[in-house]
C-alpha cells in the first residue's frame, strides 16, 4: 500500500515520462515503465489508463516479438476486466507461452490463472485444465495464497463440469484459508460460490 501511495502522488509525473518516451521514439523504455505500472494500474482501478497506454504500443500487434510477457499480462488482464474476453485471451495465450519459453513458474501461474478466469466465463471447459496446472505451479513455489485464489476458480470450473462433491472439496478449503487469514473479500466469494453450488 505504500508503494502504490508513492506512485499515486507520482502519478501525473509518470504519465509525463510516457509521453515522452513515446514522442522520442524510446519504446524500450515505453514498455519497462508500462510493465513497472501496471500492477499499479491494476490495484488503483485505472484499468482504462492502464489498457490505453498499453494498446497504443505499436508492437502489440499479433505476432510482434514485442512487447514482452509482462505487459501482455498486464494487457490481458485489463482487457478482462473490462469484459473483453477475446482480445483477454489473445493476450493471456501470447503471455503463457513466453513464460513457458523462459521457465518463470509464478508469471506462467498467474498467467494461466488468468486464462482459466477467461475460460470460466466463456463457459468453456478447458478452464480446469489450465486452473490445475496453476495450481500445481503455486503448489510447487509454496504460494499458499495462490493455491487457494485457484481453488476458487477450480470450485466453479468443477461446478461447470458437473463435479458438485469435487466443487464442494475446492471451495471449502479456499474458504477455509482465507478465513484463517482475515481475508473477508474472499470468505464472501466462496460463500457465494458455495451458495451457488
Amino acid at each position: 500500500r505504500t508503494w502504490l501511495d508513492r506512485l499515486e502522488i507520482e502519478h501525473d509525473n509518470l504519465r509525463a515520462a510516457l509521453r515522452w518516451c513515446e514522442t522520442q521514439g524510446m519504446p524500450d523504455a515505453s514498455e519497462r515503465l508500462i510493465g513497472a505500472l501496471a500492477w499499479f494500474w491494476l490495484n488503483r482501478n485505472y484499468w482504462s489508463e492502464g489498457r490505453y497506454w498499453i494498446d497504443r504500443m505499436p508492437a502489440l500487434a499479433a505476432g510482434a516479438e514485442r512487447p514482452g510477457p509482462l505487459v501482455l499480462q498486464a494487457a490481458g488482464i485489463f482487457a478482462l476486466a473490462q469484459g473483453d474476453l477475446p482480445v483477454a485471451k489473445s493476450r493471456l495465450e501470447r503471455s503463457a507461452a513466453l513464460w513457458r519459453q523462459r521457465d518463470d513458474r509464478l508469471q506462467l501461474a498467474i498467467s494461466l490463472a488468468a486464462l482459466a478466469t477467461v475460460d470460466l466465463r466463456n463457459r468453456d471447459l478447458a478452464a480446469q485444465a489450465r486452473a490445475m496446472e496453476s495450481i500445481d505451479l503455486f503448489r510447487a513455489l509454496g504460494d499458499r495464497q495462490g493455491v487457494a485464489a485457484l481453488q476458487l476458480q477450480l470450485g466453479s470450473a468443477a461446478t461447470l463440469a458437473g463435479d458438485y462433491s469435487l466443487a464442494q472439496s475446492y471451495l471449502a478449503e479456499s474458504r477455509a484459508f482465507f478465513l484463517a487469514a482475515g481475508d473477508a473479500m474472499r470468505v464472501a466469494t466462496a460463500d457465494s460460490r458455495l451458495g451457488e453450488l
